[in-house]
């Protein structure tokens, strides 16, 4: 049987201890199914102290190797993909959403061999069972799965799997709504597929007791709550389990959470909830396509408060219909509803999405594939916007970024950020919004100090 060994790259930047849910899963299918599958996940690693991944390979000496691959890493995976294809004449697969998503790219990748295109869980023993080296790549659709005849994901074959900090559990995949700047129907689908609550709570109660570093569960669905019902029993079970695992949930939207849901997630251990809005102004909002209101937003808003939890924001800038002024109302939504964190996170155009259909035919400006994500770090300095439109350029939306971090008070507070701050002040005409953040950050902190004091 063919002994796998699956590859995760690192993001630049701090990460959490959280173990590729992906490849944890391939794995358990592959183990089912009597194969081997090792796991060299670098997230589990100290940075300075990650093994070669030339080294690794001459340890678990693979009949296969399987990378993931991200836009934003993709550069450091070009790299890797050099130093495997040297260590190893074993076949190699790429798959992950930027294989999926910029199928050509990876494609010409070095030393790949196939590129695996969606969920890989329906065609991977196969795959490994017949891969061998090839001329040209091979693209492979690997079909959809049922998530409710799969095994739980497999970490045994994880190395330093003991370092396990935080639990990526998935109750569903998949969402049915299409909003304009979202890949997921090539990732995922827009077929809304659910675990069985019970199963889930079961994962996380045995994943308790193996992993003693375990400090949070973190719920990454698609759309976790598309249906409603699914998600309060899975609430309900988890709290009466009692782990004392806080618990965080991505990709939450405001019309599908009631005053049931909030208190379920505060009983089950969240501590904030964090609401997609993309967009305060009416036009832009509307050509996103959510199918949900500001009103929603406002309301789910209201509950969290209500509830007791935090409340996040998730905005992008530079939409379909986006420009400097319409801008302001992002700014001007944020700062009504108040919320403890906000991401501002910059436009990126995926191929297939409706969203870069919009830009190519308004004739935008868009980069070819290059290392990239659009996720707000709370840095002063935002990455180079991957596309600019006459109405919005990438100028310009390097502003709208600064402006809208400044005014928000959305950016860590480093000894390096008041040199930023002026910087950022002079370049963009912003010295005053930047003056009034730095006096506020400092104030907090002189608060802070007081209260401990």
């Amino acid at each position: 049987m063919p002994r796998v060994l699956f590859v995760h790259v690192r993001k630049p930047g701090p990460e959490v201890a959280m173990p590729h849910l992906g490849l944890a899963s391939l794995s358990a299918v592959l183990q089912r199914a009597g194969h081997e599958a090792v796991v060299f996940d670098e997230v589990l690693f100290p940075p300075r102290a990650t093994p070669a991944v030339g080294d690794i390979i001459a340890r678990v000496a693979p009949d296969a190797i399987g990378f993931t691959a991200y836009t934003a890493t993709s550069d450091r995976l070009r790299e890797r993909l050099t130093a495997a294809r040297a260590a190893s004449p074993a076949p190699i697969l790429v798959g992950g959403p930027h294989a999926t998503l910029f199928t050509d790219d990876a494609a010409g990748l070095p030393g790949v061999d196939y590129v695996v295109r969606g969920e890989a869980e329906k065609a991977i023993v196969d795959l490994v069972q017949t891969a061998r080296r090839q001329e040209r790549p091979v693209v492979v659709e690997a079909g959809l799965p049922e998530v409710e005849g799969l095994p739980w994901p497999g970490y045994t074959g994880f190395l330093a799997k003991e370092r396990i900090e935080t639990y990526p559990l998935l109750t569903s995949r998949g969402c049915p709504y299409r909003c304009i700047f979202c890949g997921v129907h090539r990732v995922s689908s827009y077929r809304w597929r659910a675990r069985p609550p019970e199963e889930c709570v079961a994962e996380v109660k045995a994943a308790a007791g193996l992993f003693p570093r375990l400090r949070r569960i973190s719920v990454s669905d698609d759309c976790p709550t598309a249906r409603p019902a699914h998600f309060k029993a899975f609430l309900r079970l988890l709290a009466a389990e009692n782990l004392g695992l806080p618990l965080h949930v991505d990709n939450m939207r405001a019309d599908l959470v009631d005053a049931e849901i909030m208190a379920g997630l505060k009983a089950a251990g969240a501590e904030m909830v964090c609401l997609g809005v993309e967009s305060g102004n009416p036009e832009v909002f509307a050509l996103a396509t959510k199918g949900e209101t500001h009103e929603d937003i406002r309301h789910a808003a209201r509950l969290a408060r209500e509830t007791g939890l935090q409340l996040g924001l998730c905005f992008i800038i530079g939409l379909p219909g986006d420009n400097p002024k319409r801008h302001q109302d992002s700014i001007r939504f944020a700062q009504e509803l108040a919320p403890e964190t906000v991401f501002w996170n910059l436009a990126h155009p995926f191929p297939g999405t409706r969203m870069y259909e919009w830009f190519q035919e308004h004739g935008a400006d868009i980069d070819p594939p290059r290392p990239y994500t659009s996720y707000d770090t709370h840095s002063l300095v935002c990455a180079e916007p991957t596309v600019g439109t006459a109405d919005f350029t990438r100028a310009q939306r390097r502003r709208a970024y600064f402006q809208a971090v400044v005014e928000t008070d959305q950016y860590t507070f480093t000894p390096t950020a008041p040199w930023q701050l002026l910087a950022g002040g002079v370049r963009y005409g912003l010295l005053g919004p930047a003056a009034r953040s730095f006096g506020r950050r400092v104030a907090r902190v002189f608060r802070r100090w007081r209260r401990r004091g």
